[in-house]
């Protein structure tokens, strides 16, 4: 990128990021939207998360734990589910943008201007990216408030790989979205696909229930969708050091080898380790994926840009023909 595509993008991208604060309703949305998650999850379904790793210990002769344990696990779970949906459904709310140019006609003027396409829309990628991240930031701060007060068991190494993969999951969500609203020209078609995404997504991605839940035929669609591997290594981040803390706790009473029985269990009832198409899943392979995921929607970003630029250039010609 030479200096003027650079300094174009760095301006394009600012004013993107303020015409998207500016918009007091979109931005309010993605900014209350994670608070609404934290509290509607430790509101209803954190007895829930409760009960059932209670469930799966009674089956090793574990009635009790230390309330400390258990909110850190299911604290853990709870995060873990509500940053796995965030990262990506919050992308559809920072890229609404790019179909509001196109309805005031800004993209037109933008376009008109002696900047290259690619600079623009990856300005709009950009500020897209950025307002995102900001927001999950915010969350995921709320989340390790929540942790710390109610039993925090994450190390230095955990945390910093959370926000790697929160970097990485929201990299994959404004791919997805910049794709996506690349083809919407109307406000009803952006409320539509954010309704369908926030609705659908947490239940695609492994969020909202453990996939052992779902049919066969449903957990083996989800197998093959990237979100489910990035959710299962935050389940991983988020989790596992409550759960050695449960294996040490439990040890002396049921002996080593069977504590770490009921660890295996819980990991696969809860998602934190899964086993897709008879495979164990390491979380190699999980970033693998997600890494792979974000390349090739790259790849489809970039030509889908591409491919409406000769279509813009082509009907610019037959206008200036005719």
């Amino acid at each position: 990128m030479n200096k003027k595509a650079w300094t174009d993008f760095v301006y394009l991208t600012k004013r993107d990021i303020k015409v998207f604060y500016n918009d007091r309703p979109s931005f309010l949305a993605s900014l209350i939207s994670p608070f609404i998650l934290v509290l509607l999850y430790v509101t209803f379904l954190k007895n829930v998360y409760d009960d059932s790793l209670l469930s799966v210990l009674s089956h090793f002769g574990i009635d009790s734990l230390p309330m400390t344990l258990i909110n850190g696990f299911s604290g853990g779970w709870l995060m873990s589910s509500i940053m796995a949906t965030t990262c990506v459904t919050l992308t559809f709310c920072g890229n609404t943008i790019v179909v509001a140019d196109k309805l005031s006609g800004a993209s037109n003027d933008i376009q008109a201007a002696p900047v290259s396409r690619n600079v623009i829309y990856l300005a709009y990628f950009a500020c897209n990216f950025i307002s995102t991240i900001l927001v999950a930031l915010i969350a995921l701060i709320l989340g390790f408030g929540y942790l710390a007060f109610v039993g925090w068991f994450l190390s230095f190494l955990d945390v910093f790989m959370i926000l790697l993969t929160t970097i990485l999951l929201t990299l994959f969500g404004s791919f997805l979205a910049s794709i996506i609203m690349s083809f919407l020209h109307s406000q009803g078609s952006i409320t539509t696909w954010s309704i369908i995404v926030s609705s659908v997504y947490g239940f695609l991605c492994g969020a909202y229930m453990p996939i052992s839940s779902f049919s066969n035929g449903l957990a083996n669609l989800i197998y093959c969708l990237p979100g489910t591997y990035a959710t299962m290594a935050l389940r991983h981040y988020f989790c596992h050091g409550a759960l050695e803390a449960i294996e040490t706790n439990i040890a002396g009473d049921i002996g080593t080898e069977k504590a770490s029985a009921a660890i295996v269990a819980i990991q696969g009832g809860f998602d934190i380790q899964i086993t897709a198409f008879g495979n164990k899943i390491t979380l190699q392979f999980a970033f693998l994926i997600l890494g792979l995921a974000i390349i090739f929607m790259l790849i489809a970003y970039s030509l889908i840009v591409f491919l409406q630029g000769r279509s813009a250039e082509f009907k610019r010609g037959k206008s200036a023909k005719a």
